[in-house]
């Protein structure tokens, strides 16, 4: 916090986090998980 008191809003939107990874790696986690979701149907 910049001082006492002071929240970032993402947290305050019930909980939200932010996530400190680039899109492109995001993709390919999700993509890897669901090719696997997919093969183990």
């Amino acid at each position: 916090p910049r001082w006492s008191g002071d929240t970032n809003f993402m947290p305050m939107l019930s909980g939200t986090r932010v996530l400190s990874q680039g899109l492109h790696d995001l993709y390919q986690k999700l993509k890897t998980a669901q090719t696997a979701s997919d093969e183990a149907r």
